[in-house]
């Protein structure tokens, strides 16, 4: 009966797995957001050409949104942990988490501190974000 159920098992995960493939690719949402130390920032945003955004987050915050930056398209996603990268923070001087900066390499083309966008619509509008994200590229390919 056990030799089975575990068969069972593990032909619904197997079916499980492949629905979620084809749901994610469908729905074009990221598998991961990587996150970044101060070494791989300067590789991934200041040294790049293309459009990125970064999130800066604290583990405390409660209103942690990186499902939603899952469904940013037409850019780079990555991630950054305030407490433990303070020089970045700094760098950028970001005081409020979270905060989405949006980058053109080294150029910071938008900044979005949650406290700001809260108190302008009442939520914190990664919709907007992403329109944003739209302008940047078609002005930097007109």
């Amino acid at each position: 009966m056990k030799q089975v159920i575990l068969i069972f098992l593990i032909i619904y995960s197997s079916i499980g797995f492949s629905q979620y493939e084809q749901y994610n690719k469908a729905t074009s949402v990221k598998d991961d957001i990587e996150f970044l130390n101060e070494k791989s920032f300067k590789h991934k945003v200041d040294n790049n050409r293309e459009i990125t955004v970064v999130e800066f987050y604290a583990e405390w915050n409660a209103y942690n949104q990186c499902d939603y930056l899952k469904k940013l398209t037409d850019c780079k996603v990555y991630r950054v942990n305030i407490e433990a990268y303070p020089r970045i923070a700094t760098k950028y001087e970001v005081k409020v988490v979270p905060t989405i900066i949006i980058f053109d390499g080294e150029v910071i083309k938008a900044k979005y501190e949650a406290n700001l966008l809260f108190q302008a619509t009442g939520k914190f509008s990664y919709e907007c974000v992403q329109e944003n994200i739209e302008k940047i590229i078609l002005e930097k390919f007109q």
